[in-house]
């Protein structure tokens, strides 16, 4: 059979399991007999895009790690094997965010390494060549990804590459759309200009560590203000020791969106800047902060409604001011203005509401939803396009069914992505997919502990979207998140969102539910720190599945 080529285009959740996928192949069928031999399996085989090649053993993988960036650029022109297809990863950046340890992240619990999946290590371990460059289209006539000048080499938060040559076009013979969203703006005049969106999460990694330094700077300034303050006080009334009077909040941040991806960063936020007042042995009165939480609608639409109220008691007590029913209008350098006229001072607008696709993928040709997102059929295929373009995760939308941004949704579309593009490439039928109604969510509260709630269900969508909504506000109108997806085997953890923007909808209560959170809350101080257990190991267990464990199983220590 003639080798092709397959191009994975992102390196979103769907697209990390379709290289698990096929290296784990390989290596069954290279276990069995030779991998160039004629008579491989359907789809076993992946011709080597890396120069560490796939039959190097574990050092390959382990070298990977500390690759120089001019190796990891030109993987795609390596030798190929003849009588095996080729796959291609194309990422804007090195490591992908496992988006369900973000709020984490945020709260200071784990670092940058431990919520970031390494596509150098993936790709070498199924043998895959990585390009490191930003699409900005695809020629679906000439089946060509094309590029952008600007790159990212991925190596850590804030660290961008030097100018170099554009990217040539990428060929393919089939592909796979897996690239992120971001949150819909366009409709509030200045948000694009002065709000910072919580996706692409490379960037919001950034600006996020520039808010603490600035908190911390803040901090300390008023904390020396408020001291001298104080000692001068102290002194004009005849000695003894004399605080400073409160001040004004030295750090004021507003999160828009009021989905279950806006509740976990308001959460996180509001734990994280506390954390560093009692480090930094600040007095609360004079390093003080706000953490305001907007959504144009009801907290948590189409979530049960013990979660709903269980959920804005809890922030309430935690320190986050949630103002729902009020939509962000516009965004003005420091200050929000609200639909009811009120207007909301800031010195950090978070923006994490209803997600939208990149602009460029409607130039593509490809067909799309109304909202701009690939249309895709139950095998995941383009849907009324190209046979040979596939797209999953929160990019894709299937007319069929119907479902949440959400990343438990991408998560299970990796096996039968895999799946599907092994058929599509020897030859074979596809297997239709559909995927589950509903999802466990872990929503986690900034301090180690998580309430479980419940994603909605396509019945829930589909009304919603009969009836539809205003469009221009801060929640925007959809089904939607943010791209935090923290999910395995079924479960849909922080940040994954079905967005704000529903009007009075309500989704119903949820028995199970209701007892996991201690009859409603009535024992939630119980199992609120239980539930963030639960919520730790299936996020470590994810992340290990595509590290530690793949360099396991090159070592032939486990097989997975």
């Amino acid at each position: 059979m003639t080798a092709k080529h397959l191009v994975l285009l992102g390196g979103g959740h769907s697209h990390v399991e379709v290289l698990r996928s096929f290296g784990q192949t390989a290596r069954r069928n290279h276990t069995a007999g030779p991998p160039g031999g004629p008579d491989g399996a359907a789809g076993a085989g992946l011709a080597s895009g890396d120069r560490t090649g796939f039959g190097a053993g574990a050092s390959a993988l382990e070298k990977c790690k500390n690759a120089p960036q001019e190796a990891q650029e030109r993987q795609p022109h390596h030798r190929q094997q003849e009588s095996h297809h080729r796959l291609t990863l194309i990422s804007r950046g090195r490591f992908t965010p496992y988006s369900g340890m973000l709020p984490g992240w945020a709260s200071g619990f784990y670092s940058y390494g431990d919520c970031h999946i390494d596509l150098q290590l993936l790709a070498s371990y199924a043998g895959a060549g990585l390009v490191l460059a930003e699409a900005k289209g695809i020629d679906i006539w000439a089946r060509t990804v094309c590029f952008s000048d600007d790159h990212d080499d991925g190596d850590g938060p804030g660290q961008t590459m030097p100018p170099q040559q554009q990217q040539q076009p990428v060929p393919y013979d089939v592909l796979s759309i897996d690239v992120g969203i971001t949150p819909e703006s366009a409709g509030v005049p200045g948000a694009d200009q002065y709000a910072t969106p919580v996706k692409p999460i490379d960037g919001f990694v950034q600006r996020y560590e520039q808010l603490l330094e600035r908190y911390r700077a803040a901090a300390a300034t008023a904390a020396m203000a408020a001291a001298s303050t104080g000692a001068v006080k102290a002194k004009a009334k005849g000695g003894g020791d004399a605080k400073g009077l409160p001040s004004e909040p030295v750090m004021r941040v507003c999160i828009i969106g009021g989905g279950a991806g806006g509740v976990e960063l308001a959460a996180a936020v509001r734990y994280r800047l506390e954390e560093e007042r009692h480090r930094g042995g600040w007095d609360a009165d004079q390093a003080a902060v706000t953490v305001s939480l907007l959504c144009r609608g009801g907290l948590l639409p189409g979530h049960p409604p013990h979660v709903r109220r269980l959920v804005r008691q809890l922030l309430t007590q935690r320190g986050v001011d949630v103002r729902s029913g009020d939509a962000v209008t516009g965004v003005q350098p420091g200050e929000l203005l609200l639909e009811s006229g009120g207007r909301v001072s800031y010195d950090e607008c978070l923006w994490c509401t209803e997600a939208s696709p990149a602009a460029w993928l409607r130039r593509t040709g490809l067909p799309t939803d109304p909202r701009g997102f690939l249309a895709v059929d139950q095998q995941l295929q383009s849907e009324g396009g190209p046979p040979e373009v596939f797209a999953a995760g929160d990019v894709a939308s299937c007319a069929a069914h119907p479902r949440p941004k959400a990343g438990v949704y991408a998560v299970r579309q990796g096996p039968p992505l895999a799946a599907n593009l092994r058929a599509y490439l020897e030859g074979q039928p596809l297997r239709t997919f559909v995927p589950q109604e509903t999802a466990l969510a872990l929503i986690s509260l900034g301090d180690r502990f998580c309430v479980a709630s419940r994603t909605a269900g396509p019945e829930y969508g589909r009304g919603r979207r009969r009836r539809g909504t205003a469009g221009g506000a801060a929640g925007g109108g959809g089904i939607s998140r943010t791209q935090y997806d923290s999910t395995i085997g079924g479960t849909a953890a922080p940040g994954d969102a079905v967005g704000e923007g529903y009007g009075g909808e309500e989704a119903g209560e949820w028995l199970v539910g209701w007892l996991l959170n201690g009859f409603g809350g009535l024992l939630v101080g119980l199992t609120g720190p239980l539930l963030w257990r639960w919520k730790d190991s299936i996020d470590r267990a994810f992340m290990r599945k595509y590290g530690e464990d793949l360099l396991k199983d090159e070592r032939g220590g486990t097989r997975m």
